[in-house]
């Protein structure tokens, strides 16, 4: 009789600190997925950048599956529709991903940021890093995509470039 006494005093017990237990996490604000910014971008080292820097306040997918090429990706409809409905759009924009102007039409008129992170960085290999940022575009933009030029648009690989596009 007394086992039982002590069974259901513990079992009660146990029900009380579970209780408390849930109080506590309810009390932590702790952020669910409808609550972080949702963020696509292009290729992985943007996304690795985005979760690195916004870390528990963002959900970051990169659109272009692991072990496809950006240079030849093309987005399903259904891509499209989850990045209209996103927060944000980051793409690196020197030429790689020759999908982004179809994604950026598709989703102007919606409430999604659209980044061109590379904008305002000279490419690999440009002659000149002090050039007016005009003519650096324009510049970028001639280029990409080039085959035998000395440019090369892979911006994130050179360090210095690379804090740059993650301060973006």
């Amino acid at each position: 009789m007394y086992k039982s006494i002590w069974l259901i005093l513990f079992a009660i017990g146990i029900l009380v600190l579970g209780g408390c237990n849930k109080a506590t996490q309810e009390d932590k604000n702790i952020q669910t997925d409808d609550e972080k910014i949702k963020i696509y971008t292009t290729i992985f080292p943007l996304a690795d950048f985005v979760e690195k820097i916004g870390g528990e306040f963002v959900q970051v997918e990169n659109i272009v599956p692991a072990g496809s090429d950006a240079h030849s990706f093309e987005p399903t409809t259904k891509t499209m529709v989850k990045i209209a409905d996103g927060d944000a759009f980051i793409y690196l924009g020197t030429g790689i991903e020759g999908f982004a102007d179809a994604v950026i039409n598709a989703v102007k008129n919606e409430d999604t940021a659209i980044v061109k992170a590379s904008e305002g960085i000279p490419l690999i290999g440009s002659s000149d890093s002090s050039k007016d940022e005009q003519h650096e575009e324009e510049n970028n933009e001639e280029h990409a995509g080039e085959e035998g030029d000395d440019v090369d648009p892979h911006v994130w690989l050179d360090p210095g470039r690379s804090v740059q596009l993650a301060e973006k």
